[in-house]
């Protein structure tokens, strides 16, 4: 009897081969089909791969034990001076191999294991002269010949990547950093950085080519009015702007005065009595060369600061409060077509439907997540098909929430990236309140909610798209550079100098806000903390060494 691979015949075997492992095939008689083997198969496309590498000049030692299958849909290849991963179990044709300076930097970033995941692609050159990039699962490792080899990872490769990668922010500097008090990381750039926080999500924030958009500080809080009692010192700067109540130890909850080092005017400092970031809470204004001091933080704060964020200004932004976004997101959800929407989630379904807004837009600004939260209410009629019962109407309100979170996504561009939603059914009347509550798990999943971020974005960008004018006529100097979603507006900043910040004043008018007063202390409702507050002169602004360093060269 002869015997063939899988690979040759299967497909000829059809289902008689999964039946009794034979199949007769006319005029050579009968055959036996051995069944594929996914370690082969993973095997075979690993040492295809060596083969190629060898071929040119790339030699990455010999194997380390024999290839590991994971999830049976690929497998990694071990070798003395790489990996090979390979997809070919699942019909993939292009191994990838991680060699050469990209090797230490995926294996402190923990393998496949760890936040890149497996590899998609080989080191390929990138724009600049001697620069390679290689693609992973979740992220990218760039590799220049002046900053080095570093790893971008997860939700800021996005964002990275969206931004136009290299072409805006540059080369990263450093492999992710931990970000003190705030838990998360960030990954600094040629012209900027990313940050992630678990819960607040990533966001990425230009500081220019000259570094004009980084500050760096301390706040202080003490125990009693008047700078007594027990004291935390926190550092903060652009990369690590949040103090939680697991940082704040043993002031959290008790503070009642406190001390801004080295912040400047177009920075403030908020104090939260929730953490992270939510309730009420205390805006204090740094002061430029000097400590701002704030003797008694106020009946409205006192003893519950429990969480602290630092928020740079820049020289001019916008600055969009609740009702502003509201009036922007009504107007673009008004012009949706909620019809067609209908008849595309009842599609296939014996109902008919329509769906119209019967309240205004509500937008709620959450620092502790960086999102918009959107909400709205609307009349939905489904008109069921019925054969057993007088009326299939199921008739009724039903509430749309959606959280977006606004990130720069390009020179003048920004987009409200979708976070979560929910509907929630509010009233139901008729026999068809089964086939409403399909039609809105439909609408919500598939349409709506896109239809919704879609309208955002085009909402807020209406504005951003003014920018590109104004920065024509400020020398290129204006751009999104980064986007804060404080108590009491969402913030884009346009501008880190003095002379953009002037230049924007001088032809965007009253749209843009350049008011930076010094050691101001406000509540969230906007009235003024009637407290004492000092400024003294203090130390010149630290910049951040690893900037100083590149920049320097």
């Amino acid at each position: 009897m002869k015997t063939l691979t899988a690979c040759a015949i299967l497909l000829a075997a059809g289902p008689a081969a999964a039946l009794d492992n034979r199949v007769d095939i006319p005029g050579d008689g009968e055959y036996e089909i051995e069944p594929i083997n996914p370690t082969q198969v993973c095997q075979d496309s690993v040492d295809r791969k060596n083969l190629e590498l060898l071929a040119a000049g790339i030699d990455i030692g010999a194997r380390i034990g024999t290839v590991t299958m994971v999830g049976g849909d690929w497998c990694f290849q071990v070798y003395e001076g790489g990996r090979i991963y390979s997809t070919a179990p699942a019909g993939g044709s292009n191994p990838a191999a991680v060699y050469g300076a990209f090797l230490p930097v995926y294996a402190a970033q923990g393998h496949h294991t760890g936040g890149l995941g497996r590899a998609l692609t080989d080191p390929t050159p990138s724009s600049a002269p001697g620069a390679f990039t290689q693609r992973f699962l979740q992220g990218t490792i760039e590799s220049h010949p002046v900053f080095g080899t570093h790893a971008v990872v997860g939700a800021i490769s996005g964002l990275w990547t969206a931004n136009g990668r290299e072409a805006r922010f540059g080369y990263p500097l450093d492999d992710p950093d931990p970000m003190a008090g705030g838990g998360g990381t960030f990954s600094i750039f040629e012209n900027g950085f990313g940050a992630q926080i678990p819960g607040m999500g990533a966001w990425m924030d230009y500081t220019g080519q000259t570094n004009e958009g980084q500050i760096t500080g301390r706040v202080t809080l003490y125990q009693h009015a008047g700078f007594g009692g027990i004291s935390s010192v926190r550092a903060v700067s652009s990369q690590s702007p949040v103090a939680l109540a697991a940082q704040l130890g043993s002031v959290n909850n008790i503070a009642s005065s406190v001390v801004l080092s080295g912040l400047p005017a177009r920075s403030s400092v908020y104090l939260f009595d929730g953490s992270p970031m939510s309730g009420r809470s205390v805006r204090i204004s740094g002061a430029d060369g000097a400590s701002v001091r704030v003797s008694n933080i106020g009946t409205w704060m006192n003893d519950r600061t429990s969480s602290v964020l630092v928020a740079n200004h820049g020289t001019a932004s916008l600055r969009l409060a609740p009702d502003d976004l509201s009036g922007l997101v009504q107007g673009a959800l008004d012009a949706m077509d909620t019809n067609e929407l209908m008849d595309a989630a009842l599609e296939g379904r014996d109902a008919s439907g329509s769906l119209s807004w019967t309240t205004d837009a509500t937008v709620e600004l959450v620092p502790g997540e960086r999102t918009v939260h959107i909400s709205r209410r609307a009349y939905m009629d489904v008109d069921a098909g019925c054969a057993l019962v007088f009326n299939c109407n199921a008739d009724g309100e039903v509430q749309f929430d959606v959280w977006l979170r606004p990130t720069v996504a390009g020179v003048t561009e920004v987009h409200g990236a979708f976070v979560r939603g929910q509907a929630t059914s509010i009233s139901c009347s008729g026999r068809g309140c089964d086939d409403r509550a399909a039609a809105l798990a439909d609408l919500f999943s598939y349409d709506l909610i896109r239809s919704i971020e879609d309208t955002v974005d085009g909402a807020m960008n209406a504005r951003s798209r003014d920018l590109a004018l104004l920065s024509l006529g400020c020398g290129g100097e204006i751009s999104v550079r980064r986007i804060h979603v404080l108590p009491q507006f969402v913030e884009v900043v346009l501008a880190d100098t003095a002379a953009a910040g002037a230049c924007a004043a001088a032809n965007a008018g009253a749209s843009v806000s350049t008011d930076r007063p010094a050691a101001r202390v406000e509540n969230s409702d906007g009235t003024a903390v009637a407290t004492g507050v000092t400024t003294v002169a203090d130390r010149p602004i630290v910049r951040f060494p690893i900037r100083d360093a590149v920049f320097a060269r």
